[in-house]
């Protein structure tokens, strides 16, 4: 079961970082694709969103010297994809715990 969950983990965060890739660059030419981002990593993208729009000095004063904006944002964004999938992986986890109970009482129940 824990292994079959940490494949799912991992297929999920590799889809979900090309995607957050592609939309995140798309989302600098064409305004609507800034909220598809939004929506794609709710709640997550709340707080990266925020943080993207910190200046240099904020990083330099929260982090010291060796985090400039550049890292910073880089590294909030695979934590984002990372904790996003966490949540998608929860979510299809229940999803399938209830369609396999759903399909058990149908076929007791007769």
């Amino acid at each position: 079961m824990f292994r079959k969950t940490w494949q799912t983990y991992l297929l999920v965060a590799i889809v979900l970082l090309g995607i957050d890739w592609l939309v995140g660059v798309a989302r600098f030419h064409w305004s609507a694709f800034s909220h598809a981002f939004a929506a794609i990593n709710f709640p997550c993208s709340i707080l990266y969103l925020w943080i993207e729009k910190q200046p240099t000095v904020w990083w330099h004063r929260v982090f010291g010297p060796f985090v400039n904006d550049e890292i910073g944002q880089g590294i909030s964004f695979l934590l984002m994809v990372a904790l996003q999938a966490v949540f998608l992986t929860i979510l299809l986890s229940l999803s399938q715990r209830w369609r396999t109970q759903k399909q058990s009482k149908t076929i007791v129940g007769g």
